[in-house]
């Protein structure tokens, strides 16, 4: 971490000498990792997939995508449409440990396979609405 930031600050010192704006985007991806993995994996999956190419590839990363609570960080159904269509498909692959709530499971398990799944967490006891997700259908 230490060599990064000595890195990082001769860049931005030199890119700041020529009086141009230091933008997010030059950061090595090494660094942009580090600003990302102090964030909450899904405001970084929220914030960044698909918003250049550069971001998206970073933030669709194992270390964003290996575990994802849908249910604590998902506020609206219009959020949680976006993920389900656009974030999800991209990711699914990826993902160990899935946390679910009530209101997502039928559309985070709508269709898509999970093959590293290892751990399911429920956020609320929700068994009695989702049998076909257990039992093989």
């Amino acid at each position: 971490l230490h060599h990064l930031t000595i890195i990082n600050t001769h860049t931005l010192t030199s890119t700041m000498n020529s009086h141009t704006t230091p933008h997010l985007l030059q950061l090595p991806d090494e660094i942009l990792m580090i600003i990302m993995s102090n964030m909450p994996n899904m405001d970084v999956l929220h914030s960044c997939v698909g918003a250049c190419e550069k971001l998206d590839r970073l933030a669709r990363d194992l270390v964003h995508t290996r575990s994802v609570d849908v249910a604590d960080a998902i506020s609206t159904d219009a959020i949680l449409d976006r993920f389900c269509e656009h974030i999800l498909p991209r990711i699914h692959h990826n993902i160990e440990c899935l946390t679910v709530d009530e209101s997502s499971v039928d559309r985070v398990f709508g269709g898509l396979d999970y093959p590293r799944l290892s751990k399911l967490i429920m956020a609320e006891s929700i068994f009695y609405c989702m049998p076909h997700v257990f039992d093989g259908e």
